[in-house]
């Protein structure tokens, strides 16, 4: 019994551990691609914005602000169709976001271009 309870907190602990380098991995990622998308470098920003925004990601704190980053680096690589079509999933997926006029005001700009 007590052999069973100190593996169980040993498990928790490392998985508490675990989870903690994942969330500073995703930070390093998110902040790398924010100073791509500041120097102008937009593909390279998209792929990074990717990686911190993927499905499995939603739970994540970067998970919303690496999503409208990475269709504003595809309306900044002219991939209109792209940013629209993503920035469309945001505003179905998480109306209550904070930041969700900056998705609408991002629209109207791909709909007037």
């Amino acid at each position: 019994m007590i052999k069973a309870f100190k593996i169980t907190i040993l498990l928790i602990f490392c998985f508490g551990i675990s989870k903690e380098s994942s969330g500073q991995a995703e930070q390093a990622t998110y902040l790398q691609a924010k100073q791509y998308y500041s120097e102008g470098n937009y593909a390279l920003a998209q792929e990074y914005f990717k990686r911190v925004s993927g499905d499995a990601q939603k739970s994540q704190p970067f998970y919303e602000y690496a999503s409208y980053y990475f269709a504003l680096s595809a309306y900044q690589n002219n991939e209109l169709g792209l940013a629209r079509s993503m920035w469309l999933q945001q505003l179905a997926k998480s109306p209550k976001w904070d930041k969700i006029g900056e998705v609408h005001y991002s629209l109207a700009q791909v709909y007037f271009d």
